[in-house]
């Protein structure tokens, strides 16, 4: 059974390791075995879907439970501390992923979103099988993009990824706030012919609370301007405080 769960596309599969697996392995999708996964020990695995269990007690041999497949994941267990922005492919040690800084290669299926050796990330959904180009990697916009709605130079991560008319968004922002309202562009605005989009697939932190609280993007055709609400609602932040927005969207550009 394939379900959504928030920000993350999870599928519920069959452990087929010969051993139990714990929150924030490393696995990939089995190809022996129906709706079933395994561990692998080859270094930037391409050959088929990867994904991060997200069963807080983990999953036992031939137990089942929940795989992440996309989107946002709260543990992602590396080989060696990570930093926010850093890459990740499998590794030659079964159920851990190696970090590395950008830019990207053949075999990334993650982003690092946090400063340990257990961070949070963000999975691609697909596995980077090289190439260069438009089509082939994501562009850091980080520099570029115009934030709002907080004080002095926040921390922050933002990455495109344009197929066509389709932009994948992954975003990361972190500082004190300043204003209730969050915001930041992109280089390709939202399609004209766009109703008004919104998606809840953000975490936030909202003077310092919340760390697993959940906020929605608000997209407007034929603007780039992303706008982040804390709530699901459209709530606003308090303007103080810690403020935290990270998630991934998508959607198409005219």
């Amino acid at each position: 059974m394939n379900t959504a769960i928030g920000r993350t596309e999870t599928a519920y599969l069959t452990n087929k390791s010969g051993g139990s697996v714990a929150q924030g392995d490393v696995v990939i999708v089995d190809i022996a075995n129906a709706s079933a996964f395994t561990t692998t020990t080859t270094a930037a695995y391409v050959n088929g879907v990867i994904g991060v269990i997200i069963e807080p007690n983990g999953i036992a041999n031939n137990g089942s439970g929940l795989v992440a497949l996309a989107g946002w994941v709260p543990v992602i267990n590396l080989s060696a501390t990570g930093n926010i922005g850093d890459l990740v492919k499998t590794h030659t040690v079964a159920k851990q992923g190696v970090r590395h800084t950008a830019a990207q290669v053949a075999g990334d299926f993650a982003m690092v979103l946090g400063t340990s050796a257990t961070p949070a990330a963000i999975l691609f959904g697909a596995v980077q099988q090289g190439g260069s180009g438009s089509s082939g990697t994501f562009t850091d916009y980080s520099a570029t993009s115009t934030v709002s709605g907080w004080s002095g130079t926040p921390t922050k991560q933002i990455w495109t990824y344009k197929i066509d008319r389709l932009v994948v968004v992954m975003f990361y922002i972190t500082g004190t706030s300043s204003l209730t309202t969050a915001s930041f562009t992109l280089p390709n605005a939202v399609a004209a012919a766009s109703n008004a989009v919104f998606i809840p697939c953000v975490q936030v932190v909202d003077n310092g609370i919340g760390s697993s609280s959940v906020g929605r993007v608000e997209l407007t055709g034929g603007s780039a301007t992303i706008n982040v609400a804390a709530t699901p609602s459209g709530g606003a932040f308090t303007g103080s405080g810690t403020k935290t927005v990270r998630g991934s969207f998508s959607y198409f550009s005219d």
